[in-house]
């Protein structure tokens, strides 16, 4: 693709009357969204493409010759069967059962992982992919980790907490 072009909306140029949009919205005074950022480009089979990547339903391909689907490389990837998997496994953790997507290999930290659950597995509650990805990429979860984290949970609440428990007898006046 050659570089973005900047195409002035072809509706408002040039015109004494200017295109009624609606009631009182004169395109000519509304200078938002007159400008659209367009990249062009020759595809293989030799025609033109106008790409918007703000607005998918604005792509156009110019020319008469045949066009093949094209498929994004973000919707590709290898899946790698078990037996590869067990096979060229040196940590001698436990073996694989099911295979793998290519892309679940190449994540190495956590973060990464929530983003690769939320990309491929959009149902899943947004609290649960943290837990997974920790799971898998992360520190393992020990009893010890567990109350060292319970410990920290209980020292902060009681820091914060604006309610104390006190015993005796008290007057309370709302004047």
């Amino acid at each position: 693709m050659s570089q973005p072009l900047l195409i002035q909306n072809p509706f408002t140029i040039k015109s004494a009357v200017g295109v009624r949009i609606g009631v009182d919205k004169d395109p000519r005074h509304n200078k938002i969204n007159q400008n659209k950022l367009i990249k062009s480009g020759v595809l293989p089979s030799g025609n033109q493409i106008l790409y918007n990547e703000t607005d998918e339903k604005l792509n156009y391909i110019c020319g008469k010759n045949e066009e093949k689907e094209y498929v994004d490389l973000d919707k590709m990837d290898y899946f790698i069967d078990a037996d590869t998997l067990n096979s060229k496994r040196t940590d001698g953790k436990t073996p694989h059962k099911d295979g793998v997507p290519y892309s679940f290999l190449q994540i190495n930290n956590e973060l990464d992982g929530i983003e690769w659950y939320r990309k491929h597995y959009p149902k899943l509650p947004e609290e649960l992919l943290p837990i997974i990805a920790r799971y898998n990429w992360g520190e393992p979860i020990t009893k010890k980790s567990v109350k060292n984290e319970k410990k920290k949970l209980k020292k902060k609440e009681q820091k914060y907490s604006g309610l104390q428990r006190k015993t005796g007898s008290f007057v309370i006046d709302f004047n």
